[in-house]
């Protein structure tokens, strides 16, 4: 049964979150983020991590089996919210989606859809981090020149202070 076992309390809870969402994409979407928490948490608890995130993925196949963008757009919350990643998007198509549905070229597309989203959104992300990362190094470099020629005004007001109380100490 889903509630079976170390995933158990896991599928339970996405099976309830997708039913809570499937009203709208507004809903599912909804859904997804208020519960994000308590999936956390869940996929925190289980043992094998990379298996909550194949059971998160495969749940939402099932549920939305004959609405492929559905599917879709569940597995696009879940990397955003990063309950699953593209490591356990490629371990259920590989697995599960792409192997049983070779005989239907339909039916095997959606499985690549997916894989094929959830790398590009790992790259993005990749991209995005990298850019992130330059620019707080741009930034972090601005600073070092701020404060160098802020050290290097100090050190000559602190020169100008010696000599001019050398001078007042000369004529006093």
């Amino acid at each position: 049964a889903v509630g079976q076992g170390p995933l158990g309390p896991l599928k339970v809870m996405m099976l309830a979150v997708l039913a809570a969402g499937s009203k709208s994409p507004t809903h599912l979407s909804v859904a997804l983020e208020r519960y994000a928490p308590a999936l956390r948490a869940l996929i925190a608890a289980c043992p094998d991590a990379e298996g909550a995130a194949r059971a998160l993925v495969s749940l939402a196949a099932e549920f939305y089996a004959p609405l492929p963008q559905k599917v879709l757009m569940v597995v696009d919350r879940l990397l955003a919210l990063r309950l699953v990643g593209a490591a356990g998007v490629v371990q259920w198509a590989c697995a599960s989606a792409i192997p049983t549905t070779l005989s239907s070229p339909v039916a095997a597309s959606s499985g690549w859809e997916l894989l094929h989203h959830a790398l590009g959104r790992q790259l993005a992300a990749r991209a995005e981090g990298l850019e992130k990362a330059s620019l707080v190094a741009s930034q972090a470099g601005g600073a070092r020149r701020r404060a160098d020629v802020a050290g290097s005004r100090a050190e000559r007001a602190r020169q100008q202070l010696v000599e001019w109380l050398r001078q007042a100490g000369r004529t006093g």
